[in-house]
């Protein structure tokens, strides 16, 4: 373990290139605020052996470092960390480095860490009594709450129908977000100390403050295998973005959907070989995008989800308090494709462009000539 105390140095945390979005490397975590003045990563990681390095920043421009320090973890695979952030100030940058011990393939985040917030202060809790880490639980999970401020006794849920569109491509201007203010299918009020089923697919989207636009989404999909998609109909459904408007509507009235599917993929690779590296590049994209990105829908119909399944991982991310950039390098284009994203409410939005239109179309170009590697 290897701790430092408060130091001063010039380091714009903005300028970093991460590594988050990677293919075989999953990070599930969530910061969690145990009172008003302390605060714990709770990580869930898809490896038994790695090491994990917090650093804490004063702001973004990393003038300050309040913490940081190292430890070599191990345990079951899929098993819940709690690691204490001994940073008193509220507000502050956190950065996270983690390095898979058996592959020294590394995850690399940085984000805003405020205690203040009261969205934030809330912690959702499984039937086990640990903190949720995902923003999607299995039907029939019990889940409770906790709140920094022990005076807080109760949260409320507002339930809508999970039946929310896929984003439109970049290049379109329509923008589709969350609206907290439409009216829900069901209210709860969650109080202290009880526990609630969550026997029905949808939307859960909880609350300190009905009133306020901010809240935590927690989603519960039809079937048992999200954030896999299993069934024909969802399969269908995430090609959108690759198929023809007479392919799609033929695959989605199609009383052998599967089958039809099949054969579009065939066409697509030649072989049925090269079919099914496709499909595998395809849907694993549209599984760590559900993991990655699910916000109040399927992560893979967010923008960060469809450009992720179209382009890949990006060769390039940056972030700042409010905004994430994502660059894929072209080595056949003279320019590289840039993607601007918003953080709002929770939701991160594409800076959507007509520009962004030719590195779309080439891309589902290269898909349906089954180019994609």
């Amino acid at each position: 373990m290897v701790a430092a105390s408060s130091c001063t140095l010039n380091k714009n945390l903005t300028r970093k290139n991460l590594q988050i979005y990677k293919p075989n490397f999953r990070v599930h975590y969530r910061i969690v605020h145990p009172d008003t003045l302390s605060s714990q990563l709770a990580l869930r990681i898809s490896t038994t052996r790695y090491r994990l390095t917090l650093k804490a920043y004063d702001s973004y421009k990393g003038k300050e470092i309040l913490f940081d320090e190292t430890w070599q973890m191990s345990g079951k695979l899929g098993d819940l960390e709690l690691v204490t952030i001994p940073v008193k100030a509220p507000i502050y940058v956190l950065e996270i480095i983690l390095t898979n011990l058996n592959n020294n393939e590394i995850y690399h985040e940085i984000r805003t860490v405020n205690r203040r917030n009261d969205v934030n202060r809330i912690t959702l809790l499984n039937k086990d009594n640990a903190p949720i880490v995902t923003n999607y639980v299995p039907q029939f999970e019990t889940i409770s709450f906790r709140h920094a401020d022990p005076s807080v006794k109760q949260i409320y849920i507002k339930q809508f129908r999970s039946n929310f569109a896929p984003a439109p491509p970049p290049f379109s201007s329509r923008e589709l977000t969350f609206n907290p203010y439409k009216k829900p299918q069901k209210q709860f009020i969650l109080d202290k100390n009880e526990s609630i089923l969550i026997d029905e697919p949808a939307l859960y989207f909880v609350q300190y403050d009905t009133t306020s636009n901010e809240g935590i989404f927690l989603n519960c999909f039809e079937g048992e295998d999200f954030p896999k998609l299993t069934n024909a109909k969802t399969l269908v459904l995430a090609t959108r973005y690759i198929t023809r408007n007479q392919e799609y509507a033929q695959l989605a009235k199609s009383a052998k959907m599967k089958e039809e599917l099949d054969a579009f993929w065939l066409e697509r690779g030649g072989t049925k070989e090269r079919s099914r590296a496709l499909i595998s590049i395809y849907y694993n994209r549209v599984q760590a995008a559900n993991e990655y990105f699910t916000t109040y829908k399927e992560g893979w119909k967010t923008d960060r989800g469809i450009v992720y399944t179209i382009f890949g991982p990006p060769d390039v991310v940056r972030q700042s308090e409010v905004y994430e950039v994502w660059i894929f390098r072209n080595p056949n284009y003279q320019q590289d494709t840039e993607m601007i994203f918003k953080k709002i409410n929770g939701q991160y939005l594409l800076r959507r462009s007509s520009y962004l239109e030719y590195p779309w179309r080439a891309r589902i170009y290269q898909w349906r000539k089954g180019l994609v590697r």
